[in-house]
């Protein structure tokens, strides 16, 4: 989308990415007769119709091209000072809450406005059209156009700042929230470079929270974009669209005036910085650990999904469990090592009943759920493909038979050290407990390929805790009330 020169005088084109006979027998007629629309700060609103297509001399592309509208695309302002994108994404809500209002009424005969920012020119006042109005291109045109630039155009000019399910004045809040993200923090919130990433993310919202991307950032502007970019899985988000970008601008543009970007930041002591430098380390680390481990579940699940009666085999499961309950394993005899040893002992052997006989008050929750997770899939597994290798390997297991490369995936404990901190009184003592856990490695690449494929696994990833271990004795048996973990 830029200015050029068509048979004689300037305009505004968009190219398609094809040649002259590939723009033919595509059938592309409608990219000339869908209009855009240009909204002006007073609110008026005026229809742009392309003029027509030409063959561009210099590259043979075909060029759809109009009426020409001087200024800015959107997404090349997010990138510029601050103030200015500011200013930019102000006018761009203005435009799209007067756009919907107009749509209510059914005064725009049905005509959408394109969400992608590198499908929409701010105008900076050096024609006709006055500084800060907004031009929306037709919405089958900038498709063609975000789509003919290339797959890192289409990602950093669209995709970053588009929910890929929300349709609307809520797709419109989100992408209002990703775009404000990217001015005040320097980066967009999802900034993946393969597609069906990028989209898994923003469904799951899967971002760095905006205090810490952007320290110091107002309260009510950081608050009301964590929860419209958190619109997945019951994360938050909003379900009145417009109601957020009304929010925005009475955050953005009190008293009719748009705010300096530099008062949206509250200074920061030393202290304030560092505590927030561990706090964003601490979440990505725990994040990342959260985010991995969900994924490798969803991807082994799938395999499981698509056999008929997968149901059926998890319901018998449980229903076995139900009635092993007299039969479930306890503590009794043990004394505090031996009950440290069995818990981490029994993280790579999917024993989670040994693992909650260990435990009481809560400790080790998400220890022993993810432990659930891997059991059944490995026993779903073992009951529709009873002649296949276990879907996990013991990580102490594998460690004790050399630690090479193997054909299956490897989870648990190993080089589990224990050492005792001191005895509060005779049914109270604390002990430190450092190990390795050993957790199948996502790979990106592996999922965008698809389960059916063969592949060798990737090496395991490793993480180095440290635990404090507070133990009671509870009805004459020892067992783990809390755990206080730490990552080296």
């Amino acid at each position: 989308m830029e200015l050029f020169q068509a048979e004689g005088r300037q305009a505004l084109g968009f190219g398609t990415g094809l040649d002259a006979r590939s723009f033919a027998q595509a059938k592309l007629a409608q990219l000339i007769t869908e209009p855009g629309l240009i909204v002006f700060p007073d609110g008026a609103v005026e229809i742009w119709k392309p003029s027509g297509v030409i063959e561009r001399e210099d590259t043979g592309e075909m060029v759809v091209w109009g009426p020409p509208v001087a200024g800015a695309r959107l997404d090349l302002l997010l990138e510029q000072e601050q103030d200015k994108a500011l200013a930019a994404l102000v006018s761009w809500i203005e435009a799209r809450l007067l756009l919907d209002g107009l749509q209510a009424r059914q005064q725009l005969n049905g005509q959408q406005a394109a969400l992608w920012p590198c499908a929409v020119i701010v105008t900076d006042g050096s024609d006709k059209y006055p500084a800060g109005a907004v031009f929306f291109a037709p919405q089958t045109l900038a498709i063609r156009y975000v789509h003919a630039r290339g797959a890192q155009a289409r990602l950093s000019g669209g995709e970053w700042y588009v929910h890929p399910d929300l349709e609307g004045m809520d797709a419109a809040a989100f992408s209002a929230a990703a775009m404000l993200y990217r001015i005040l923090a320097g980066a967009p919130p999802f900034p993946a470079e393969d597609e069906l990433l990028l989209h898994q993310d923003i469904r799951e919202g899967n971002f760095l929270p905006i205090r810490f991307a952007a320290p110091g950032l107002d309260d009510g502007i950081a608050g009301l974009i964590q929860s419209t970019l958190s619109q997945a899985e019951g994360k938050g988000g909003t379900a009145n669209g417009a109601a957020v970008l009304g929010q925005f601008l009475e955050l953005l543009r009190p008293a009719g005036r748009i705010i300096p970007a530099a008062s949206c930041f509250r200074p920061l002591s030393s202290a304030d910085i560092l505590t927030l430098e561990t706090e964003k380390e601490q979440f990505r680390k725990k994040n990342a650990l959260t985010v991995n481990t969900k994924r490798f579940v969803i991807r082994n699940t799938t395999i499981i999904l698509v056999c008929a009666g997968a149901a059926l085999a998890i319901a018998l499961i449980a229903g076995s469990a139900i009635r092993s309950r007299a039969a479930l394993p306890t503590t009794t005899g043990m004394v505090p090592v031996q009950v440290i040893e069995a818990y981490y002992g029994a993280i790579g052997d999917l024993n989670h009943q040994l693992m909650d006989a260990c435990v009481t008050r809560g400790a080790g929750k998400n220890d022993i759920s993810m432990v659930i997770n891997f059991f059944v899939l490995s026993r779903v597994r073992m009951s529709y493909e009873p002649h296949s290798p276990p879907l996990i390997l013991p990580a102490q297991q594998w460690q004790d038979s050399g630690g090479g490369p193997v054909d299956i995936q490897i989870f648990g404990v190993t080089d589990l050290h224990i050492e005792q901190l001191g005895i509060v009184d005779d049914n109270e003592i604390r002990f430190r407990a450092s190990y390795i856990l050993w957790i199948p490695r996502q790979n990106d690449e592996y999922s965008a390929k698809g389960v059916e494929e063969n592949y060798s696994p990737y090496p395991p990833q490793s993480r180095y805790y440290i635990d404090e271990i507070f133990l009671i004795r509870k009805k004459g048996n020892w067992r783990i009330a809390e755990i206080r973990r730490s990552e080296k």
